[in-house]
């Protein structure tokens, strides 16, 4: 099959992802069962089976799958494979960041919500702070007693504590706002 990912597979799993979500907003994980999952998406048990060990595996795949949308966002908007270090840049990627967010803030409303998913922020966290890690190429040149690591934890923290603030807030503020309201942040450092 050349690496190629069936789309039979990627459509149940999509299903039976997009059921558990469906049945997570109302329930806590731990009441439900496979058998209510399957049901909502039209599949069986065993289809469930063939794709998922259980749901502690089927709440990873919706969380890599959300990190893996989040991060394929922000990755185009650095340049050359640096961290946009200019105003004008990081307003471009703040404005994607939370466009991305505002796009899809029932996903988000639900991910953050420790008690539903409770390691998504971390493991959200530790995505950005990897691909700022791999990208970032100013601070050896710049900052040469500055510790790579904590830096780029301390930004993707920042990052999803602003994130985790607004849609705690309601969403009361515009995605343009708070990208804005990031440059202002970043213009405090220039």
């Amino acid at each position: 099959m050349n690496g190629k990912v069936d789309r039979r597979i990627e459509r149940t799993k999509r299903d039976i992802r997009m059921a558990f979500i469906d049945l997570i907003r109302e329930n806590d994980a731990k009441d439900l069962t496979v058998k209510e999952i399957t049901s909502l998406a039209n599949y069986n048990r065993t289809t469930f089976y063939a794709h998922y060990s259980g749901q502690d595996e089927l709440i990873e795949d919706i969380i890599d799958d959300a990190i893996q949308g989040f991060i394929s966002k922000i990755e185009p908007t650095f340049q050359n494979g640096e961290v946009p270090l200019s105003i004008k840049l990081s307003s471009t990627a703040s404005k994607t960041v939370f466009k991305y967010i505002e796009d899809n803030k029932a996903m988000f409303s639900l991910l953050f919500d420790v008690n539903k998913f409770p390691s998504f922020q971390e493991k959200l966290c530790s995505a950005i702070k990897d691909l700022l890690e791999s990208d970032i190429h100013f601070l050896k040149q710049y900052k040469s007693k500055l510790d790579r690591s904590l830096y780029c934890y301390t930004q993707s923290a920042a990052l999803v504590g602003r994130i985790n603030f607004w849609i705690k807030e309601g969403y009361t503020y515009s995605a343009d706002y708070m990208a804005e309201q990031m440059v202002e942040y970043l213009k405090l450092f220039k």
